[in-house]
């Protein structure tokens, strides 16, 4: 189909709309008539040819055959198609037969609806087109409506026919009518442009997508193809898809078998997209209704290529009850296998926070995978999403074990960031992910960035948010820096010799440019050529430079700037580990002071979490709380409503319980005995006694209890310690606990916390001598929490302060920067102890052992020199993994010198001069 007649075809059925329903339908429900109608003539004319051979079916079955129910596979086989209608009715005997009665044809019209087969009628059901028949039944327009669709002036079937003026018109092909159907669907979205963005991706993004999808492997196609895409809106990903793998004037230009599946969760473009498929001639059955994340429609199917935009900042709450049950995964599809910091294999949650799912139809892509063992190609996955998926989510959360899982297993092979404004509901940054389980072997361990968000043509008019868009060049450009793993990192330049305008060629890349660029460097030496590729920076556009040199060709890429000098496209590439790190706990100790006084003491009263209200009931009671606190609770509820004092329902019935008040007072006569016996066994005052040293403050305790034989519970204990203590700096570090490491159980925790002593360079006065095994033991454990005492191989563990409680996020590849790391650290010859100690083999250097130094290494390094009392806690070591496009292409923009803004500033006062004088002169005549 030739560009005139596609601008014809949607031009009258775009007049349909303004010619038959202005005032009858908002102008924004156009498209609740005209979208349907138009697929209904469509599947009416290519049934058309077929409709007495169904008719001759419908008539053996029921007559010859005595069939009830009609056998729906011998109908599709008489129709030549996947459906079929049984009705008498065909949209033109509709027309040729419509008497002026409205209810006729109303009634007609759905007798023919119901005769078709059921996916239509499902079609039919999600448009809600039988309620539409009726609006326009009423208004007298159903008949206008019939006449336009069916008019001989134009020609929706896919054979050629003749107009009422002798002139032919073609016929349409189902993929040209699948272009009509995009471009009205494209001009109802504009025209609704605040929804479009939900279900309508922009076709230069998806032809974006399909160029990194499929042109890396356009050689190595399957001859049968699945392509899947879990929201699929109005299908715009799949027909995209469908028509750049053959379309015959096309990059790949195969002769495969296409076949596109897809689910949708919105009714009316979910019609949308079955209706396509249709018109396509794809199998229907291939798209399903309803929520990808509540179920899996295609469980046990592996696709060879995935595409998605799903939403993205939009909760899944609805769902979570068919993906969670507390805390326990229902569906597999989010759960995945991940190896925590000492090595264990755990199935970990898949699973964002609820206000976001988009990561979600990430993880169901992910799980439809081919294995190479299927397929050599493997799969091929691209996905938007905006920047949440790329940082949001700490170690350990769902999101990141997303992101891990993905870049552990060598699946992400690049991120795209896209221009704002590009989509026409969103004007935020968003990205697209290529992921593959068949990587080529020099993107193996690696991701590739590409920045490419000033890579764009301003729109003349907005549509929506949308304000601009890749041109053709742009997706070149794009698909071009992927292709070539094109890295600014490691961008070099090799020094140019003999070079001259003979040997000279360049790759089109922007005409005029790449001419006028390729003249200007032929003029100049091979010096200047030199200085000149090492003084740029690599940009999107880039032209080839090729350098034959003993049969060795050299290539060196010119990069170029837009208008503004500003980076159009900007590539870099990362090794995998380069987004993860540990995320690691470091403590410091609690100190506490304490002492017994009257009112810590009376503070017992009352239970610490809800101690305002209590304090009040009991001010405003007195001692009646302990006798019939019941008679009270309506005067304790209303204090609560009126100072709008917010209480758990726990709580509440921890305040009204007088048991819980008498367990209290209790419990404040026990402490009073407790301080008096304290005085008596001291023989200090109290009120004038204040403990620097808690430990030895809870050791005079605990002989108090036991001579005065005082029953108190481990909670009950613990409350009256907490209300006689506080927090000071200046107070000793309190014991948990006091351990005796002898041999067996030192190599044990060795072991167990992955230490090795040598794992950093010791300086000492003499090169040959070796510090003292037991010294450095000393040393390293006490990084992780034990500390050793005056006693042989006596260490104690300090109570953290959970106010002083830290976290410091360490690059899994800290050790490639750090010089203090030995890289050919081996166990058994770093600890430099005893040679009885058995130190456990499993611990190779490359893994578990390796991992603790790194830490280690990075805590003496940041931590240590800062906060010498500070501890590793390991047991809440957890990896995370995070990608931050702004770290790694922000560039620094240097304010301007103070001379030259006064300079600017005079400058504009120059300009400026007289213009108020002329004003206030104006004025004055």
């Amino acid at each position: 189909m030739d560009l005139s007649t596609h601008n014809k075809l949607v031009s009258f059925i775009w007049s349909i709309a303004d010619d038959c329903l202005r005032d009858i339908f908002v102008r924004g429900k156009y498209r609740d008539v005209i979208l349907p109608m138009f697929v209904l003539r469509r599947l009416d004319c290519l049934l058309e040819g077929t409709k007495d051979k169904v008719m001759e079916e419908v008539r053996f079955q029921r007559e010859e055959v005595g069939l009830v129910e009609l056998d729906a596979e011998g109908l599709r086989e008489a129709s030549g198609y996947v459906f079929y209608n049984i009705s008498d009715w065909t949209l033109k005997k509709l027309v040729t037969t419509a008497a002026n009665n409205a209810q006729i044809l109303e009634a007609n019209f759905k007798a023919y609806l119901d005769g078709f087969s059921d996916d239509v009628k499902e079609i039919i059901d999600k448009f809600d087109l039988r309620n539409q028949i009726r609006k326009m039944s009423q208004a007298d327009v159903l008949l206008d409506v019939l006449e336009k669709f069916t008019s001989p002036e134009i020609n929706l079937s896919p054979h050629e026919v003749t107009d009422n003026n002798g002139r032919k018109l073609a016929g349409l092909t189902n993929l040209g009518m699948g272009y009509v159907f995009e471009e009205l669907i494209r001009r109802f979205n504009e025209e609704n442009n605040e929804e479009a963005g939900e279900h309508f991706t922009p076709r230069e993004v998806i032809r974006l997508m399909t160029h990194l999808l499929f042109i890396p492997v356009k050689d190595q196609l399957p001859p049968v193809i699945l392509v899947y895409d879990g929201a699929c809106g109005s299908g715009g990903m799949l027909t995209e898809s469908q028509n750049f793998i053959q379309d015959s004037q096309g990059e790949i230009a195969s002769s495969a078998v296409v076949n596109l599946y897809g689910k949708e969760v919105n009714g009316e473009t979910y019609a949308i997209c079955k209706s396509d498929m249709m018109i396509k001639g794809n199998n229907p059955e291939n798209i399903k209704f309803g929520s990808t994340l509540a179920t899996d429609d295609f469980a046990g199917i592996k696709f060879d290529f995935m595409l998605a935009n799903p939403p993205y900042g939009k909760s899944w709450k609805t769902e979570q009850r068919y993906i969670m049950d507390g805390n326990n995964v229902l569906d597999p599809r989010f759960e995945v296998s991940l190896t925590d910091f000492w090595g264990e294999i755990k199935t970990e949650k898949a699973v964002p926070r609820s206000s976001d799912g988009q990561l979600l139809f990430l993880m169901d892509m992910v799980g439809k995978i081919k294995p190479l063992s299927l397929s050599p190609l493997g799969s091929r996955i691209a996905s938007v999403h905006n920047g949440s998926a790329l940082f949001t989510g700490d170690a350990g959360s769902g999101e990141s074990n997303i992101r891990r899982y993905i870049i552990e297993n060598d699946y992400l092979e690049a991120i795209v960031q896209l221009p704002q404004n590009l989509f026409y509901n969103t004007g935020i940054s968003t990205y697209i992910w290529i992921l593959s389980n068949h990587k080529a072997p020099h993107r193996k361990g690696k991701v590739q960035l590409i920045d490419a968000s000033n890579l764009y043509r301003k729109l003349r008019k907005n549509l929506g948010a949308k304000n601009c868009e890749f041109a053709p060049e742009d997706i070149e450009t794009i698909t071009n820096i992927y292709l070539s793993l094109h890295d600014d990192n490691n961008h070099t330049f090799k020094s140019l010799t003999n070079l001259s305008s003979n040997n000279l060629s360049s790759n089109k890349i922007s005409g005029e440019l790449a001419n006028k660029i390729s003249e200007e460097l032929s003029n100049k030496t091979s010096e200047e050529l030199s200085n000149e590729f090492s003084s740029r920076e690599s940009l999107s556009g880039f032209i080839s430079i090729v350098h034959n040199n003993q049969n060795e060709e050299q290539k060196f890429r010119f990069p170029l700037l837009n208008k503004q000098g500003i980076k159009e496209c900007v590539s870099k590439v990362f090794n995998n580990e380069d987004f993860g790190f540990y995320k690691v706990t470091v403590e410091r100790p609690l100190r506490l002071m304490a002492q017994f006084t009257p009112d810590r003491i009376a503070s017992l009263r009352f239970v610490s979490a809800i101690a305002e209200a209590m304090e009040w009931i009991y001010n405003h009671l007195g001692e009646k709380v302990y006798q019939d606190l019941k008679a009270h609770e309506k005067d304790i509820k209303a204090h609560l409503e009126k100072e709008e004092i917010s209480i758990t329902p726990a709580n509440l019935k921890t305040l009204l319980s007088q048991k819980k008040w008498l367990e209290q007072k209790e419990l404040m006569v026990k402490a009073q005995k407790i301080a008096t016996g304290l005085e008596t066994i001291t023989g200090t005052n109290n009120n004038e006694k204040i403990w620097t040293d808690f430990n030895l403050f809870t050791q005079e305790v605990d002989r108090v209890i036991n001579q005065l034989k005082i029953k108190l519970s481990a909670s009950e204990k613990k409350q009256i310690l907490g209300a006689v203590s506080w927090v000071d700096e200046s107070a000793e570090k309190v014991i948990k606990k006091v351990h005796k490491l002898k041999k067996d159980k030192l190599e044990e925790l060795l072991n167990q916390l992955g230490i090795t002593v040598n794992g950093r360079n010791k300086k000492v006065d003499e090169p040959n001598k070796m510090v003292d095994e037991r010294s450095r033991i000393k040393e390293n454990l006490a990084n992780f929490g034990y500390f050793s005492t005056d006693k042989p191989d006596v260490y104690v563990e300090y109570e953290s302060d959970t106010n002083l409680r830290d976290t410091e996020n360490i690059p899994l590849n800290y050790y490639l920067s750090s010089s203090t790391i030995d890289e050919n650290l081996n166990i058994n010859q770093n600890l430099n102890i005893n040679e009885s100690l058995n130190v456990n083999e499993s611990l190779k250097p490359s893994t578990f052992a390796h991992r603790v130094a790194i830490i280690e290494d990075y805590f003496l390094e940041e931590v240590r020199p800062h906060v010498e009392d500070a501890w590793l806690d390991m047991s809440k070591t957890v990896i995370g993994y995070e990608i931050s496009f702004n770290k790694y292409f922000y560039q620094h923009q240097p304010l301007r010198s103070l001379q030259e803004v006064s300079k600017e500033m005079l400058e504009l006062e120059a300009q400026t001069d007289g213009l108020l004088k002329n004003l206030v002169s104006f004025a004055q005549i």
